[in-house]
């Protein structure tokens, strides 16, 4: 049974996921280094209060991978930082409050307005997983 064990680890990675696993995958552009340091702040805020399961959709929004893959986020299509989820925040003053997040899942890319607030942000991102629109998505 351990070998089954071991094959699903390096298929799907951990069992469980965590906010501080997905933090450390976390890389932000510096469009504005000030908005850029809040909105990390707000984001590692709001992934800390997340349950596991809002963590996988986290994951599913941004990747469609509900887990972690032993070894980290691999991707060929990445543009940025190979193995991170490269975060950019969208300074959009007129829609930013309103806006939602968007995701490149291609690019494991997440176009994050900035919302100013760390509730407001989770309020946003769990909106945007109540309509994923479920294509190509398996969450578990």
């Amino acid at each position: 049974m351990k070998g089954v064990q071991d094959l699903r680890l390096l298929a799907h990675g951990p069992e469980h996921v965590t906010a501080s696993s997905i933090i450390e995958l976390l890389s932000f552009t510096q469009q504005d280094a000030a908005s850029s340091v809040r909105a990390r702040t707000q984001l590692e805020h709001v992934l800390i209060g997340m349950h596991e399961d809002e963590l996988r959709k986290f994951l599913v929004f941004v990747t469609e991978l509900d887990q972690i893959p032993e070894g980290g986020l691999h991707n060929p299509n990445q543009l940025s930082e190979p193995g991170k989820i490269t975060v950019r925040v969208v300074q959009d003053a007129a829609a930013g409050a309103h806006r939602r997040p968007v995701a490149h899942t291609c690019f494991y890319e997440l176009d994050l307005p900035d919302y100013g607030t760390a509730e407001l942000m989770g309020s946003m991102l769990r909106e945007a997983f109540d309509h994923m629109d479920g294509a190509g998505f398996q969450l578990a």
